[in-house]
């Protein structure tokens, strides 16, 4: 927290954590919220194409950019950002890779996005950063993360996003409302994303009728159709493929020519084949979904 200073007004503080505050750094950042980070700038302009760019300036920008001019003039260093604290020093702990163990995400949602919102802006590519950005995207439900990806152009998000409305065959539409962030998405966009889910379920749908496998004892091909019924609704998901979960269902059945149906034929054959055919289904749909990127917003 800042501190006041022998004029009454308000004194910067340090970083919560000394860890990212060095005192041979040779610039200092501050954060909305009046915390001074002492860094590094070989470091920074190596980790972000933003603060390379910046720091190649010859005298600082001006207040109409995203960083502002020197503050004061007890310290003509110190640039002033628009992130807290939080966000800031998750960045430096993820850049300098200094922790032993991967720092944890912030708990508030809007710290989160601003996570989003500093990496996008700042262009940072830093592998640990990358791979924070993915746990955090993981946090958001599948369609949060698809609007948040869009938004900030992170293809590679936005085809793991894609994947988990698939695999959890997502009701779109239905939760639209619940994510502002497809506000600043055009509803073509968002009806495109529907359709094409809705199409490979569709597909997903007829490949589950192949392979028709009966048994001696039953008019029809009742093990099939419980195997059947157990992918109908979530036809992606891996989970449902599971030769454990598939040998519960036709256990249950008490029927050994079922069984026996399976074992040498549901196990090396049907389940593979239904599931690599649904998984090929579903990578030709992400990439589908990926290829119409430029046109979302």
């Amino acid at each position: 927290m800042a501190s006041a200073d022998e004029s009454g007004g308000q004194k910067p503080a340090d970083s919560p954590r000394q860890f990212h505050s060095f005192p041979d750094g040779d610039i200092v950042l501050r954060s909305v919220d009046e915390v001074e980070f002492r860094v590094d700038s070989v470091i920074l302009r190596r980790s972000s194409a933003f603060f390379a760019d910046l720091l190649s300036l010859p005298a600082p920008p001006t207040p109409d950019e995203i960083v502002s001019s020197p503050i004061d003039h007890q310290d003509p260093e110190a640039l002033k950002l628009t992130e807290n604290s939080v966000v800031l020093d998750l960045l430096f702990r993820l850049i300098y890779y200094l922790d032993p163990e991967m720092p944890e995400i912030p708990d508030s949602e809007a710290d989160k996005v601003s996570f989003l919102v500093a990496v996008h802006k700042l262009q940072i590519t830093h592998l640990a950063v990358k791979e924070t950005v993915a746990r955090i995207y993981s946090t958001f439900s599948a369609l949060r993360a698809w609007a948040l990806a869009v938004k900030f152009h992170d293809i590679i998000e936005r085809k793991a996003a894609f994947k988990r409305l698939l695999v959890d065959s997502v009701n779109v539409l239905a939760e639209v409302e619940q994510v502002e962030e497809l506000d600043e998405i055009s509803a073509r966009a968002v009806l495109r994303l529907h359709r094409l889910q809705q199409k490979a379920l569709t597909e997903a749908a007829v490949l589950l009728k192949r392979y028709p496998v009966a048994c001696a004892k039953h008019d029809t091909a009742k093990f099939w159709e419980s195997l059947r019924a157990i992918w109908r609704d979530r036809p992606f998901a891996n989970d449902a493929y599971a030769e454990s979960r598939c040998s519960d269902i036709v256990m249950g059945l008490n029927c050994d020519e079922c069984s026996t149906q399976f074992r040498t034929r549901g196990q090396s054959g049907i389940r593979y084949m239904t599931r690599e055919t649904v998984e090929s289904l579903l990578r030709a749909t992400i990439e589908e979904e990926s290829e119409g990127a430029a046109g979302a917003r």
